[in-house]
């Protein structure tokens, strides 16, 4: 779940009438369970989405907004140690630190609600003294000068910042990183629901109608068209990726050409032997790409986990794409 999926949580429980208060990691020391900028919404039903510590300290941030509700204007700070009659009485035993900081958000949502529904990635700067949100939907000058470089490095990195000087947090807000599978194979079947569950929006794309139906792949986004006619539409971005599996070569082949024409995304791998990827390799140097963009490609595809049937390669290929989607 992102936080584009939490905010939209959020604004659907405002619309029903609730009250809403979000808490945000904004600082961790140690070995602390969530990164900075992890988020959980709550609303006056004591009903939350989305998680801040993996369910050590949630208990305690919920109950705490309580005080949100009834006081909207005062926002609190909240600080979860790792003395240990602390951290067992809050649940925190992995010796961290976190920082909390929870508001009300009954105020701000409605500016925040049109930029929800219609970015792809943006940034939002928060004072965190007084809840307000100012949303930067793209890198560029207009950016507010003082926290540009911060700006930026949210972008780029996906890095959120607290400025502890001046109260001012600094947050990605992206949807899901997303993934282009070419070939309606076994190892897609194994593959998908394994991605979807680890938040990654997948296409799935086959001409072969044959091999490509909602009955072998139900609740998946299916695309019967040649993948350079479909990614034509399509923008890769540095939260891209292909995994090409059809064993066709007039079917993977013109993905990855497209992808790695457009910039490679972050993860380009393909299933094959390596006499495949040598002809691959071929037809690529044919179409004029570059020996460091075909470097870039994942050939044979996955981490050498020793497995050999589909479901294992399954977990091979998502091995390695979050592997590389940490990867410095």
């Amino acid at each position: 779940m992102t936080n584009l999926d939490i905010f939209t949580k959020a604004i659907s429980w405002y619309r029903q009438g609730y009250k809403i208060a979000i808490g945000t990691v904004i600082e961790t020391w140690g070995s602390a369970p969530r990164p900075v900028g992890s988020l959980i919404v709550i609303n006056d039903n004591m009903e939350f989405e989305g998680s801040i510590s993996g369910g050590c300290v949630e208990s305690a941030v919920i109950a705490s907004s309580e005080a949100i509700f009834k006081d909207p204007s005062k926002p609190l700070f909240l600080d979860y140690g790792i003395e240990d009659e602390e951290a067992w009485a809050v649940g925190l035993t992995c010796g961290g630190k976190l920082k909390i900081h929870l508001q009300s958000l009954d105020a701000h949502l409605a500016s925040v609600e049109p930029h929800i529904n219609t970015i792809d990635e943006g940034v939002y700067i928060r004072d965190l003294t007084t809840g307000f949100f100012e949303v930067i939907r793209s890198m560029s000058p207009s950016a507010t000068s003082e926290h540009k470089n911060y700006v930026d490095l949210a972008f780029v990195e996906d890095k959120a910042t607290y400025l502890s000087d001046r109260d001012i947090f600094i947050q990605p807000i992206q949807k899901n990183y997303e993934v282009f599978i070419t070939g309606a194979v076994h190892v897609a079947q194994f593959l998908i629901p394994l991605l979807k569950n680890l938040n990654f929006d997948v296409t799935l794309i086959d001409p072969r109608p044959v091999f490509a139906t909602q009955e072998r792949f139900p609740n998946v986004n299916i695309i019967d068209q040649y993948p350079q006619e479909f990614l034509l539409s399509k923008h890769v971005h540095h939260r891209s990726a292909l995994i090409a599996l059809s064993h066709d070569s007039k079917i993977d082949n013109p993905a990855v050409e497209f992808f790695l024409k457009h910039g490679g995304g972050f993860y380009v791998g393909c299933l094959g032997s390596k006499k495949t990827h040598e002809k691959r390799v071929a037809f690529l140097n044919d179409q004029n790409i570059h020996d460091k963009d075909i470097k870039k490609i994942h050939a044979p595809i996955g981490l050498d986990l020793g497995g050999r049937s589909p479901s294992e390669i399954a977990i091979s290929i998502a091995s390695e794409l979050i592997k590389t989607k940490y990867k410095d």
